[in-house]
């Protein structure tokens, strides 16, 4: 195959890949099956007894009743607050505490209170994420260094070369 042809295809296929990425990023609010937090905001009334995932950082825990309060977030910056009837557990200690995230799978309830089927912590506590960026960065400039002890880039061409 000529080199023309073969730069033609490549980019007529990174072009329809980028399509493709395009359009699933603009159809995906429409195939998501659960009322977003946008929607719970407008109309709360009108989900309630709808199947709900909803994602939140935890407010307050309440182990004798055996609640969590979480608060999640709209577009617009407007602040949700829902109640959980199940709080995780590690044995008899909350696997969250205040200020971490979790997703929640339930039942949407009058007041704003979902009967939880699934219960999933993300972040047990607000010092995770950073925990897990920089781990992160860790392992990427390992594998960097590791890539570049064993390997060279040419400066003739477009390779690589086992050093």
């Amino acid at each position: 195959m000529r080199r023309s042809v073969r730069i033609a295809l490549a980019f007529f296929l990174c072009v329809a890949l980028v399509g493709l990425g395009v359009h699933y990023a603009e159809s995906y609010d429409d195939r998501w099956p659960y009322p977003t937090e946008n929607e719970l905001d407008d109309d709360y009334a009108a989900h309630v007894g709808e199947d709900a995932l909803v994602f939140g950082q935890v407010t307050a825990i309440d182990t004798a009743a055996g609640e969590l309060t979480l608060e999640s977030e709209t577009d617009d910056g407007t602040r949700i607050e829902l109640v959980a009837d199940t709080v995780p557990t590690d044995g008899s200690e909350p696997a969250v505490e205040e200020g971490g995230f979790v997703q929640v799978y339930g039942t949407l309830e009058p007041d704003g209170e979902i009967t939880t089927t699934e219960t999933v912590v993300v972040n047990p506590n607000s010092g995770a994420e950073s925990y897990k960026l920089a781990v992160s960065a860790i392992a990427l400039l390992a594998g960097m260094g590791y890539f570049l002890v064993h390997w060279r880039p040419t400066l003739t061409g477009w390779e690589v070369r086992r050093g």
